[in-house]
């Protein structure tokens, strides 16, 4: 009996021993996994690998979108000015197919140089401002270890990513505006470099109020867009999974490249008339007497009524799919692989 009671005791003693061993054991685990979280969240928020991915992916997306949309944004701004070169004024010396290669490419030579850190600035404001939001702000008020917790790309909400692109607009517009000067100068008026900055630099504000719309409210509309259509995919491809472990399936590189084809034309569709009076406002710079947005805005109704501000209309929305389609995909594609590579 005597030996069943310190059998039984002794039995007792060890269970107690692995339950507290299962607890400390757990306990680290837990700790380990949460110190994990903490360093990946602060990695997320902080590093400057993350804002030196968004840069470089950015500045690949510009490069590609200029070069497969220089020659429709030309066509959409000899539709909307009603003003196009002709052989004779882009080239005294090219004639045939080059001529019409460096007339389509007009003007060019700016957005090429400059468009890289343009869409890089675009696009570090723009991911630095979502993670900002969501860590900071979305994150917080969420359970640290729920199921729904993944990451800033499939996780922040849309106003986050309005917000964001509204402030990647706000930076943009303050270093656009005199490139856009530039370049609506050259397509229209085929003039040189130096005279269409001399003119810009004689009259900077000219349209700004316009322009910092269209740049703000363009980027918007056009991340949301994006965003939600995106995701759409992704949860479609997500319903079609069997894994169940697979928390965040990627949208396929057609499904990526429709919503943002969707979401350039949805975004064009929307600020067309404001972007049409931008275009005629900088191409009456070079007459060397700028005019306010409310003199254009009479002037273009007065020549052709409402109709007036939607000429090209056709022209950039086949612009705008294309473009998009090329700089969303390829941005999520290279931040993607920086990102996985750091």
């Amino acid at each position: 009996m005597a030996f069943g009671l310190f059998t039984s005791n002794k039995n007792e003693d060890r269970d107690n021993n692995n339950d507290r061993g299962h607890t400390t054991s757990s306990w680290w685990i837990h700790r380990g996994e949460r110190s994990r979280t903490n360093k990946r969240d602060s990695d997320l928020k902080t590093s400057p690998t993350a804002v030196r991915n968004s840069f470089l992916a950015g500045w690949t997306a510009g490069i590609t979108g200029t070069l497969a949309g220089h020659p429709l944004d030309s066509l959409k701004v000899w539709v909307q000015t009603g003003i196009r070169p002709t052989k004779d004024t882009a080239s005294a010396k090219s004639s045939g197919m080059l001529n019409t290669v460096r007339r389509y490419y007009s003007g060019v030579g700016g957005p090429l140089v400059t468009v890289g850190i343009l869409s890089s600035i675009n696009f570090a404001v723009y991911d630095t401002t979502r993670r900002f939001l969501y860590f900071n702000i979305q994150r917080p008020k969420a359970d640290p270890y729920g199921p729904e917790r993944r990451d800033y790309l499939n996780d922040d909400s849309y106003t986050s990513v309005g917000v964001a692109g509204f402030a990647a607009g706000t930076v943009l517009s303050m270093i656009h505006a005199p490139i856009l000067m530039v370049k609506t100068m050259q397509q229209t008026k085929q003039m040189t470099v130096k005279e269409a900055l001399r003119l810009t630099r004689a009259h900077p504000t000219t349209g700004f109020g316009v322009h910092f719309l269209v740049e703000t409210l363009n980027r918007s509309v056009y991340f949301c867009t994006y965003e939600y259509l995106k995701r759409q995919f992704e949860q479609q491809q997500r319903d079609l999974d069997d894994d169940s472990i697979s928390k965040s399936p990627k949208a396929s590189l057609g499904g990526r490249m429709i919503s943002a084809a969707a979401a350039g034309i949805n975004c064009w569709a929307m600020l067309y008339p404001a972007d049409a009076l931008r275009s005629r406002m900088y191409a009456h710079m070079a007459t060397g007497d700028p005019v306010s947005s409310l003199e254009m805005v009479k002037t273009m109704y007065a020549e052709g009524g409402i109709r007036n501000f939607y000429r090209g209309f056709t022209v950039t929305t086949l612009r705008a799919g294309p473009v998009a389609a090329a700089i969303l995909p390829v941005y999520d594609y290279v931040l993607d692989t920086l990102n996985s590579m750091s």
